[in-house]
């Protein structure tokens, strides 16, 4: 008996008191889904609690009306379940009226299920307290098919990215119940659907937790890059590099965080979204040497990859303004890095980097430099020339005034 109360009971068991802490003590999921939750905790619990009575009435030598009730009661409950399954995945999309139509079918099975005290439509109990099912003995499986139905079809019918992920577990949750109910009903192994029910509840508050947090993470990074951005203009420092950085940073030096004051398009696209979920110095300083800079030119900027030899480089130096060239698209471009230190309110030191594209102006002064030196050399040409002309010309100078000394 204990081995049997073990087995069906201390996983679905551990799973409740861990949710429930978490209901109770975490003030971090929104309160409807909260109470939701708290709800169907509860109802878990008491079904839980009815089929550990129920197994201990199975052991009485005849049927005896408590085990009906608790019967009838553990019939109830588990569509029940569903139901509020079905109302947090919905998130208030449906009228109350919508909801108490899809009660409907709950209610009906609760009727079937209590009809044990007068018929055996439903199950009976023979002479020896064996369970024997009646017609509509598998109602309540059909109807939580139904409610597993409903899941799915409310899943479907929400879009946007932010759900994709909320979707594919009312999916996973919906398979593992819809199994478990299956193989409990074939295999009259009875603790797979409350165990199910359990641990998809736990893995659908894993969600909304994770998503609250996301979005305040999400939150704070957005206060942060404004509070950045606005001490950044205070301070003018954005002025003098917005007129040529396309890509300009900011790093925060106690938390080791770089956030993105404004990112070209390329820039974006490949370190956009590590940018805007925070990132250390050490991370976007390497990968963007490693990716991006020409290899004979990386040697200065590793030297520099670490944090603290930037930061002395900078203490030494006062700033830092570097050409470089980077490969774009088996192209390569000519590009400058500038960082420089600022003060922030509370006195201590933060640095902006930004990344400037300067390969038309390279290049229009490459070639500025070659048509001046190709004129240099024609200049040279023309000197050379000249005197050798000089040279020729006083060379016949002085034969002509030998021949006329001869006379």
């Amino acid at each position: 008996m204990l081995y049997n109360f073990i087995v069906n009971n201390f996983a679905p068991l551990t799973g409740l008191l861990f949710l429930f802490v978490f209901l109770l003590a975490g003030k971090e999921t929104e309160k409807g889904n909260c109470r939701g939750f708290l709800l169907l905790c509860t109802l878990e619990l008491v079904e839980l609690i009815v089929y550990n009575a129920e197994l201990w009435t199975a052991s009485f030598a005849e049927p005896t009306a408590l085990r009906i009730f608790l019967s009838a009661l553990g019939y109830s409950i588990r569509p029940i379940l569903l139901l509020l399954i079905f109302k947090v995945a919905a998130s208030g999309r449906f009228s109350k009226r919508t909801y108490a139509l899809l009660a409907i079918p709950a209610i009906v099975n609760v009727v079937i299920a209590f009809s044990a005290f007068f018929t055996d439509i439903a199950y009976t109990y023979n002479e020896q307290n064996h369970f024997i099912r009646g017609p509509l003995g598998y109602a309540p499986h059909v109807i939580l098919l139904f409610y597993l139905i409903c899941i799915l079809v409310v899943s479907v019918g929400k879009g946007g990215e932010k759900i994709v992920l909320e979707n594919a577990i009312i999916w996973i949750i919906c398979m593992i119940i819809g199994l478990a109910v299956v193989m409990e009903a074939l295999y009259s192994v009875r603790s797979l659907g409350r165990t199910a029910i359990v641990l998809c509840t736990i893995a659908y508050y894993m969600y909304f937790q994770t998503r609250t947090y996301g979005e305040e993470i999400k939150g704070y990074m957005e206060q942060t890059i404004a509070s950045q951005k606005e001490h950044l203009r205070e301070m003018g420092i954005i002025s003098v590099l917005a007129n040529e950085y396309v890509t300009i940073c900011y790093l925060d030096v106690e938390k080791n965080l770089v956030t993105a004051y404004r990112m070209d398009p390329y820039i974006e696209k490949r370190y956009g979204e590590a940018l805007r979920e925070g990132v250390t110095f050490e991370q976007v300083f390497q990968a963007y040497i490693l990716q991006d800079v020409c290899e004979d030119d990386r040697a200065f900027f590793m030297n520099l990859a670490d944090l603290k030899e930037m930061l002395n480089y900078l203490h030494q130096n006062g700033s830092l303004s570097q050409k470089y060239r980077v490969w774009r698209g088996g192209t390569l471009l000519y590009c400058e890095m500038r960082a420089e230190l600022v003060k922030t309110k509370d006195g201590t030191e933060d640095m902006v980097f930004g990344f400037s594209n300067n390969d038309m102006r390279v290049r229009r002064e490459m070639v500025y430099q070659s048509t001046v030196q190709e004129e240099i050399n024609k200049v040279e040409e023309a000197k050379s020339s000249l005197a050798g002309i000089a040279e020729l010309a006083r060379q016949l100078q002085e034969a002509i005034e030998d021949k006329l000394s001869s006379f």
